[in-house]
């Protein structure tokens, strides 16, 4: 399972730069350990939100870590991720988000956060957007991680995990 990844990786070959991404000109590194934990909290977080197996979660950003976060975090609770271009139009937008039904999405920046909230209307499903880069006005992913971090359900994930099998769906990709 693709969510096995990243332990099998701190079982087997634990490293001190698993992931890494040019922030401002500076290379920023992620263990192994870093990034286990970011997708445990992030699937807690989601979890106090309500998220249930079978809900879908939106990402529309440039490639960083954190999308794989929330991918990893969103396949460990049988929830299907919707990917989105950042280059997509509004009037796809707005179908895919109704089409697809997602609960919460996630987005890289401002703009991204202002074209969701243009095509957001009508969507009844969508209850929140959270930005990777800090917006103002905009919840941030790192809200749900911190919280996660307040709650312990190790328990909880762990028994998703365990029901979840090969036919499960994981991505719903337009």
């Amino acid at each position: 399972r693709l969510f096995d990844l990243f332990p099998y990786q701190q079982n087997k070959f634990p490293k001190a730069d698993s992931l890494a991404y040019k922030v401002n000109g500076t290379w920023q590194t992620w263990s192994t350990q870093q990034v286990l934990d970011n997708i445990n909290n992030l699937s807690s977080g989601l979890l106090q939100l309500g998220v249930q197996p079978g809900d879908r979660i939106g990402i529309i950003s440039n490639n960083r870590p954190e999308w794989n976060f929330v991918d990893h975090a969103c396949l460990q609770l049988a929830v299907a991720d919707v990917p989105v271009y950042p280059t997509v139009s509004d009037n796809d937008l707005a179908y895919i988000l109704k089409e697809s039904e997602v609960r919460y999405i996630f987005v890289s920046s401002k703009e991204l956060f202002d074209k969701v909230q243009r095509c957001r209307v009508g969507v009844d499903t969508l209850k929140d957007v959270y930005t990777f880069n800090q917006v103002p006005g905009a919840k941030n992913w790192n809200d749900l991680v911190e919280a996660g971090k307040l709650t312990d359900n190790t328990a909880k994930i762990s028994e998703i995990k365990s029901a979840i099998k090969p036919t499960d769906l994981a991505t719903i990709i337009y």
